[in-house]
């Protein structure tokens, strides 16, 4: 993070087109090691069962919105259309962990746009089995890419696999996307799994069972503030749903209270900066 920050800083200073494009270059080079580091820990926890998932009201919609709003821009350097289709049957409040859910969307749509030169990416959402209780929720994601080829197929989801199709695009990736995934749904007690042929697209179809909550429940994650999309995501977005007043989604008022003051001690002269 500290070479990042310094060399994001440095960009925002006069630099000639030569030192501009090599420090972009150190920049992208310094994420995707992140990037590679972040999955390995990720991994590491999963395999070792150190990965805990969490169970919190959010409105899957709105999620699915934000991801694809998210990577939207990446598409559309590329020609690519995003297009969310929701059912309209299908509750958008769940009990869940969304910023697993997130992530697993997020890996699934940047596999599709990097994979796809032309065409679209479809994110169908639609549920089976609806109660008041619960309800077994289905998105696929289908984009009119390159394809997987049969042999491929059967190790898409192994760790550090990679696609032998592309070999500029494969090397962009570390092989440990899909098989997180994987893993992710597995621990939701779900499914995920794809149907591919080379030059014809891909579609990958996550299938996992959430509760859904009752009014109790809401109120209650409002008022200790669990009820928010937050963390990893993108923004700060509140969830609302029309089935509940609206009244019933304001926190409790209190009191204004002083603002506190923080001390942040950081000895490392380059993250001071």
């Amino acid at each position: 993070n500290g070479v990042m920050s310094a060399v994001e800083l440095l960009l925002e200073t006069q630099l000639s087109g030569d030192q501009k494009s090599k420090l972009n270059l150190a920049l992208t080079s310094a994420e995707a090691l992140l990037a590679l580091i972040n999955d390995l820990l990720d991994i590491s926890r999963v395999e070792a069962g150190q990965l805990s998932l969490e169970c919190v009201p959010f409105d899957i919609e709105q999620l699915l919105e934000t991801a694809v709003k998210t990577l939207d821009i990446k598409a559309r350097k590329k020609g690519i259309s995003l297009i969310l289709h929701y059912s309209p049957n299908t509750p958008h409040l769940i009990m869940g962990d969304p910023i697993r859910i997130w992530q697993v969307i997020a890996n699934l749509l940047s596999n599709a746009i990097k994979f796809t030169d032309q065409g679209s990416i479809n994110i169908k959402v639609w549920a089976e089995g609806v109660t008041p209780d619960g309800l077994t929720l289905f998105i696929s994601v289908k984009d009119t890419g390159i394809g997987i080829s049969t042999e491929d197929l059967e190790h898409i989801f192994d760790t550090f696999y990679q696609s032998n199709i592309r070999k500029d695009i494969v090397l962009q990736g570390t092989g440990l996307g899909l098989a997180i995934c994987r893993q992710l749904v597995k621990m939701m007690k779900g499914s995920l799994v794809v149907d591919s042929e080379v030059d014809a697209g891909s579609t990958f179809t996550l299938q996992v069972s959430f509760p859904r909550p009752n009014q109790k429940e809401i109120l209650e994650a409002l008022s200790s503030g669990r009820f928010w999309i937050r963390g990893n995501l993108p923004s700060f977005t509140h969830i609302s749903d029309p089935s509940f007043p609206e009244k019933d989604h304001q926190p409790p008022v209190e009191k204004e209270q002083p603002k506190p003051l923080v001390l942040v001690a950081e000895d490392n002269v380059i993250n001071q900066k």
